[in-house]
């Protein structure tokens, strides 16, 4: 239809128009089919368009500028003959001078009544005059850089790893301790017991270090009673590793992956009214500050 619009006819048009009609107000629930009908329709407006411009027909439409100037002509030669003068091909200074003297406000009103349109009103968009602004040329001032105050990555020596795993092992040995004298042979709430409410980051370090304390055997958690009910919380308390003989008694180690969020921290503060740490809070340490001169003086000690 669409390569061949004249092959359609007004008949086969209408009856497309409504089939499409038909299957708008019936089939057309999801937003998928009404997009489908949208281009259905914009396919069948496109062929008749180019039907209708196909059409040839003996009518011309309506110049405008053409019967201006005819009335131009017209009335410029009745000037010329009222005056008395006469009118010659290239005077058309002349011509423009004539075309003044017409009422053209006279001429409206009386032209206006063998048109039934209204009239309209013509506007210019824009100014009349644009002024063009110049662009000033910024020039950047250069940034110096003082050399004192540039700083250098700090770089890990094998004495600062170590000094790193000491903290860690005297941490969980910390909470270990802490463990037996808080919780005793009974245990705590395990989220009372690592959490802290004043900082997210040292209770997830808190969680990590006691993951090693449980894999140890040294930290165990209960989330059944001794009926086999679930408990409200789970319990957390101290340990003796088991050995060997035990294990194959039928102690087996599972284990539990657990994740915590901020969101969940937050929680955990509000369901157990946590207020205090367990675990005492750390303070965070303080970043070395390494400049460039201190930089530069060990490399030359370097080489």
């Amino acid at each position: 239809m669409k390569d061949d619009p004249n092959s359609v006819t007004a008949e086969a048009f209408d009856c497309e128009i409504q089939v499409l009609d038909e299957n708008f107000r019936s089939n057309v629930k999801a937003p998928a089919e009404a997009t489908l009908d949208s281009r259905t329709l914009r396919l069948l407006s496109e062929t008749a368009l180019k039907k209708s411009r196909s059409l040839k027909t003996e009518l011309h439409a309506f110049d405008t500028d053409e019967f201006i100037q005819r009335f131009i002509n017209l009335n410029c030669k009745k000037l010329q003959i009222q005056v008395g003068g006469h009118l010659e091909d290239d005077e058309d200074d002349e011509d423009e001078d004539r075309a003044r003297e017409i009422n053209w406000l006279k001429a409206g009103q009386r032209l206006m009544r063998f048109s039934r349109r209204a009239p309209t009103m013509d506007l210019m968009y824009g100014p009349l005059e644009i002024q063009h602004k110049k662009r000033k040329a910024s020039q950047r001032t250069k940034i110096e850089k003082n050399e004192a105050d540039r700083k250098a990555p700090e770089q890990l020596k094998e004495s600062d790893i170590q000094k790193n795993e000491n903290e860690i092992s005297s941490l969980i040995k910390n909470i270990h301790e802490i463990l037996m004298s808080e919780g005793g042979q009974q245990g705590m709430n395990l989220f009372k017991f690592f959490i802290n409410p004043n900082s997210f980051s040292q209770s997830v370090e808190n969680l990590f270090c006691l993951s090693f304390l449980i894999r140890d055997g040294r930290v165990a958690i209960d989330v059944l009673d001794a009926d086999d009910n679930p408990l409200d919380f789970p319990i957390v308390y101290a340990s003796l590793p088991a050995d060997l003989d035990a294990q194959q008694d039928g102690h087996k180690k599972t284990q539990a992956i657990i994740q915590l969020e901020m969101k969940d921290w937050e929680d955990a503060i509000n369901a157990f009214s946590i207020e205090d740490s367990v675990i005492p809070h750390r303070e965070d340490p303080k970043p070395r500050k390494v400049t460039y001169s201190q930089n530069f003086e060990n490399l030359s000690n370097f080489f």
